[in-house]
C-alpha cells in the first residue's frame, strides 16, 4: 500500500506526469492466481489500510482530545486548588 500512499502525497504538489518512456512490469501473479482472485485481493487489502488509516487517525484525535482534557483540569485543579 504504500505506492498508495506515495501517489495520495504526490498528487497534493500537482496532477501525475507522463512520461514518453515505456515501463515494463511482470503479469506473473495475474496469470498464475488469475484475474479475479488477484482483484479481490488488491481490493481487501486497500479496503483493511483504509479502515486502519481512518482508525488510527480517530484514535490520535480522541487521544489529543483527552489530553487536551486533562490538561484543562489540571490546570482548573492549580487555579481553584
Amino acid at each position: 500500500m504504500e505506492d498508495y500512499e506515495l501517489v495520495k502525497r504526490l498528487r497534493k504538489h500537482g496532477p501525475p506526469a507522463i512520461i514518453p518512456h515505456a515501463i515494463h512490469t511482470s503479469g506473473r501473479r495475474w496469470q498464475t492466481v488469475g484475474f479475479l482472485r488477484t482483484t479481490l485481493t488488491n481490493q481487501v487489502s486497500f479496503l483493511v489500510h483504509s479502515l486502519h488509516s481512518q482508525l488510527a487517525a480517530t484514535a490520535a484525535g480522541r487521544q489529543f482530545r483527552c489530553t487536551h482534557a486533562v490538561q484543562v483540569l489540571h490546570r482548573q485543579r492549580c487555579l481553584f486548588g
